[in-house]
């Protein structure tokens, strides 16, 4: 773990990662939560997907504190946009139904389940099942169908 850390400490975002991880875990390190978001964070600052997922749900389970919807929408995103296998199923659910009444936002729900279906992911036949019960107005419809459109042209 010594030499992880220098590696860490040097700049590398996947030791950064992994040190993350293992603090996070209390694999080979004692487990540290505060460690381990140090590193994720430090991870994510150079675009690290995984560290920004890990992070999201640290913090949706109360990890720090009260769960903070708002402080991990941005962290899945960042997820999501590196191609996550879990990160754009968990941010359409999110934005649907459980951010609380200030995060529903439809439009963007609609369109991150539409991309775990484009993607082929583990959780596309759950997506496809919210997306049939999902009932948006003419507008909302046509403005997912673009954003959709967006995110997947964008980040596939």
């Amino acid at each position: 773990m010594e030499d992880l850390a220098k590696v860490a400490e040097g700049g590398d975002n996947y030791a950064q990662y992994l040190l993350g991880y293992s603090y996070e875990r209390g694999d080979g390190n004692p487990k540290d939560l505060n460690k381990a978001k140090y590193w994720y964070s430090k991870s994510i600052e150079q675009g690290n997907g995984r560290s920004a997922y890990n992070l999201a749900i640290l913090i949706l389970s109360g990890s720090f504190g009260t769960p903070d919807v708002k402080e991990a929408i941005p962290l899945l995103t960042i997820a999501a946009q590196q191609k996550h296998e879990r990160a754009p199923f968990d941010l359409g659910v999110l934005y649907y139904k459980m951010g609380g009444p200030e995060n529903v936002d439809l439009v963007k729900g609609y369109a991150w389940l539409q991309v775990t279906v484009h993607r082929k992911l583990e959780d596309q036949v759950t997506a496809k099942s919210i997306l049939s019960g999902l009932n948006l107005s003419t507008k909302q419809m046509q403005d997912a169908s673009k954003y959709t459109k967006e995110l997947i042209q964008k980040y596939g």
